[in-house]
């Protein structure tokens, strides 16, 4: 965690913006996920952080799936519980709808973003 905290820091201190992503990773003999939401939160602990984005294959977040109900809802905001991590907005999509995602989705974002706070 420290030597991702100080390549962080120099790309900053170099004038560039870093993007980040979770990806596979091998530990030891096996693999794992390492989700962009853990490395926000390994980051977000640091008081050089003042914001990040995050970003998804739809224009911010809904009360459900846009892709499979066209009458869903922009959020403007998302209220979350400080001292549980939990969701208090409205939010029917807060998995992920893509099989693949391994990650948890908004409820795990959520959750992550509070602890970095």
């Amino acid at each position: 965690a420290e030597s991702l905290k100080e390549a962080i820091q120099h790309t900053i201190s170099a004038g560039l913006v870093p993007v980040l992503h979770g990806d596979a990773c091998l530990y030891g003999h096996s693999g794992a996920i390492l989700s962009g939401d853990t490395i926000m939160e390994i980051l977000g602990s640091n008081s050089w952080i003042h914001s990040s984005i995050f970003i998804t294959d739809v224009d911010g977040v809904y009360t459900e799936d846009p892709r499979k109900n066209p009458n869903a809802e922009l959020l403007r905001h998302i209220l979350v519980d400080p001292e549980s991590g939990k969701i208090t907005t409205d939010v029917s999509a807060s998995s992920s709808s893509h099989e693949h995602d391994v990650t948890g989705g908004l409820l795990v974002s959520a959750k992550q973003c509070r602890l970095a706070c």
